[in-house]
């Protein structure tokens, strides 16, 4: 009886060290959504002040800007561009940069 206690008392202590690994997975995983919705926000208004600024500005000016913006986006947001030991950056980079890629081909679309 004494062995299967212990044996049960091992296992939940490995269960609880994996419980708390988790944890700290998701843990950091939901702040790195959080900083990249913030990114993904800014970039947004920057689009939309870009949309909406046409005081001046000529075509060429707002093309060369529109392409920085989108290599920045590319650049911040494609899941290559995570080095291959974080997953989990890689993961949730991949995500957005699916819910965003379709957005910025409709907009290259529209511009042409």
């Amino acid at each position: 009886m004494g062995s299967i206690l212990y044996r049960l008392y091992r296992s939940y202590e490995k269960l609880t060290v994996i419980a708390n690994s988790l944890k700290d997975k998701y843990e950091f995983i939901y702040a790195e959504n959080r900083q990249l919705k913030i990114k993904l926000a800014m970039v947004g208004t920057a689009i939309d002040m870009q949309s909406n600024n046409n005081s001046g500005n000529t075509t060429s000016g707002k093309d060369a800007r529109y392409a920085k913006l989108r290599a920045l986006m590319i650049r911040e947001l494609h899941p290559d561009s995570c080095p291959e030991s974080n997953k989990l950056e890689k993961i949730v980079k991949s995500e957005l940069f699916k819910l965003i890629w379709p957005q910025i081909e409709a907009i290259d679309k529209n511009r042409q």
